[in-house]
Protein backbone atom coordinates (compact mmCIF):
# COMPACT_ATOMS: atom_id res chain seq x y z
CA UNK A 1 0.00 0.00 0.00
CA UNK A 2 2.12 2.65 -1.61
CA UNK A 3 0.27 6.36 -0.32
CA UNK A 4 0.99 10.03 -1.96
CA UNK A 5 2.42 12.44 0.71
CA UNK A 6 0.54 15.34 -0.24
CA UNK A 7 1.22 17.20 3.13
CA UNK A 8 3.75 16.67 6.25
CA UNK A 9 3.84 19.35 8.85
CA UNK A 10 4.39 19.25 12.21
CA UNK A 11 0.54 19.52 12.69
CA UNK A 12 -1.00 17.03 10.10
CA UNK A 13 0.05 14.40 7.46
CA UNK A 14 -2.48 14.67 4.43
CA UNK A 15 -1.72 11.70 2.29
CA UNK A 16 -3.48 9.45 -0.88
CA UNK A 17 -3.86 6.19 -1.17
CA UNK A 18 -5.05 5.51 -4.98
CA UNK A 19 -5.54 1.81 -4.89
CA UNK A 20 -7.96 2.13 -1.97
CA UNK A 21 -8.93 5.93 -3.50
CA UNK A 22 -8.47 6.80 0.46
CA UNK A 23 -7.84 10.43 1.11
CA UNK A 24 -6.14 10.54 4.98
CA UNK A 25 -5.61 13.40 7.57
CA UNK A 26 -3.48 12.22 10.62
CA UNK A 27 -3.56 14.86 13.16
CA UNK A 28 0.00 15.32 14.56
CA UNK A 29 -0.89 18.08 17.32
CA UNK A 30 -3.61 21.12 17.44
CA UNK A 31 -3.71 22.97 14.82
CA UNK A 32 -4.35 26.77 14.66
CA UNK A 33 -7.15 28.02 12.48
CA UNK A 34 -4.73 28.50 8.85
CA UNK A 35 -3.55 24.83 9.63
CA UNK A 36 -6.59 22.96 9.78
CA UNK A 37 -8.07 24.45 6.74
CA UNK A 38 -4.86 23.86 4.89
CA UNK A 39 -4.80 20.54 5.97
CA UNK A 40 -8.06 20.47 4.86
CA UNK A 41 -7.90 22.51 1.23
CA UNK A 42 -4.61 20.45 0.43
CA UNK A 43 -7.05 16.81 0.24
CA UNK A 44 -9.82 18.68 -1.81
CA UNK A 45 -7.92 20.33 -4.18
CA UNK A 46 -6.35 17.27 -4.83
CA UNK A 47 -9.85 15.11 -4.78
CA UNK A 48 -11.05 17.44 -7.74
CA UNK A 49 -8.07 16.06 -9.58
CA UNK A 50 -8.23 12.30 -8.57
CA UNK A 51 -10.81 10.10 -7.33
CA UNK A 52 -11.16 9.82 -3.82
CA UNK A 53 -13.78 8.32 -2.46
CA UNK A 54 -13.32 7.77 0.71
CA UNK A 55 -12.01 9.67 4.20
CA UNK A 56 -9.69 8.83 6.96
CA UNK A 57 -9.05 11.48 9.35
CA UNK A 58 -7.47 10.58 12.68
CA UNK A 59 -8.20 13.44 15.26
CA UNK A 60 -6.94 12.04 18.38
CA UNK A 61 -4.17 14.20 18.75
CA UNK A 62 -6.28 16.86 17.34
CA UNK A 63 -6.80 18.74 20.32
CA UNK A 64 -10.23 21.01 21.14
CA UNK A 65 -12.15 21.71 17.72
CA UNK A 66 -12.43 25.37 16.86
CA UNK A 67 -15.97 26.39 16.73
CA UNK A 68 -14.77 28.97 13.93
CA UNK A 69 -13.18 26.23 11.66
CA UNK A 70 -16.32 23.59 12.68
CA UNK A 71 -18.06 25.99 10.89
CA UNK A 72 -16.55 26.83 7.77
CA UNK A 73 -16.01 22.99 7.54
CA UNK A 74 -19.97 22.09 7.48
CA UNK A 75 -20.41 25.23 5.16
CA UNK A 76 -17.61 25.50 3.14
CA UNK A 77 -16.02 22.22 2.84
CA UNK A 78 -18.29 19.61 2.98
CA UNK A 79 -20.62 21.30 -0.17
CA UNK A 80 -17.48 21.71 -1.56
CA UNK A 81 -16.06 17.49 -0.69
CA UNK A 82 -19.54 16.31 -2.43
CA UNK A 83 -18.94 17.73 -5.95
CA UNK A 84 -16.03 15.52 -5.47
CA UNK A 85 -17.53 12.00 -5.50
CA UNK A 86 -16.46 11.39 -1.85
CA UNK A 87 -18.59 8.30 -0.45
CA UNK A 88 -17.87 7.45 3.03
CA UNK A 89 -15.63 9.12 5.83
CA UNK A 90 -14.12 7.76 9.18
CA UNK A 91 -12.87 9.66 12.08
CA UNK A 92 -11.03 7.75 14.65
CA UNK A 93 -10.83 9.74 18.10
CA UNK A 94 -10.12 9.11 21.79
CA UNK A 95 -14.11 9.56 23.08
CA UNK A 96 -13.05 12.15 24.87
CA UNK A 97 -16.79 14.29 25.69
CA UNK A 98 -15.21 17.43 24.16
CA UNK A 99 -14.86 16.18 20.75
CA UNK A 100 -18.50 14.14 20.22
CA UNK A 101 -20.32 17.36 20.29
CA UNK A 102 -18.00 18.66 17.75
CA UNK A 103 -18.18 15.19 15.55
CA UNK A 104 -21.89 15.01 16.05
CA UNK A 105 -22.10 18.09 14.60
CA UNK A 106 -19.97 17.17 11.32
CA UNK A 107 -22.25 13.89 11.20
CA UNK A 108 -25.24 15.61 10.83
CA UNK A 109 -23.65 18.01 8.48
CA UNK A 110 -22.26 14.94 6.16
CA UNK A 111 -25.96 13.79 5.80
CA UNK A 112 -27.15 17.15 4.33
CA UNK A 113 -24.45 16.35 1.97
CA UNK A 114 -24.78 13.00 0.82
CA UNK A 115 -21.57 11.89 2.85
CA UNK A 116 -21.79 9.03 5.42
CA UNK A 117 -19.32 9.51 8.75
CA UNK A 118 -19.10 6.91 11.15
CA UNK A 119 -16.53 7.09 14.49
CA UNK A 120 -14.01 4.61 15.44
CA UNK A 121 -11.38 3.78 17.92
CA UNK A 122 -8.40 2.38 16.06
CA UNK A 123 -7.75 2.88 12.08
CA UNK A 124 -7.77 -0.98 11.63
CA UNK A 125 -12.21 -1.21 12.08
CA UNK A 126 -12.23 2.41 10.05
CA UNK A 127 -10.27 1.26 7.31
CA UNK A 128 -12.48 -2.19 7.57
CA UNK A 129 -15.61 -0.01 6.99
CA UNK A 130 -14.56 2.26 4.58
CA UNK A 131 -13.43 -0.36 2.34
CA UNK A 132 -16.12 -2.60 2.99
CA UNK A 133 -17.27 -3.28 -1.28
CA UNK A 134 -20.04 -5.69 -0.26
CA UNK A 135 -21.59 -2.69 1.80
CA UNK A 136 -21.09 -0.48 -1.46
CA UNK A 137 -23.05 -2.85 -3.95
CA UNK A 138 -25.57 -3.61 -1.88
CA UNK A 139 -26.06 0.53 -1.81
CA UNK A 140 -25.45 0.65 -6.13
CA UNK A 141 -27.48 -2.29 -6.19
CA UNK A 142 -30.46 -0.81 -4.20
CA UNK A 143 -30.26 2.19 -6.27
CA UNK A 144 -30.99 0.17 -9.34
Amino acid sequence: MKEKILLDKDYALVSFNAEQKLGRIIWKREPDASEYKTAYLTLLNFASAEEVRYFLSDIREQGDELPNERKWFEQELLPAVNRTGLKKAAVIYDGTFSKKYYINMIIASGKKFGVTIKVFENEEHALAWLLNATEEKKKTEKVL
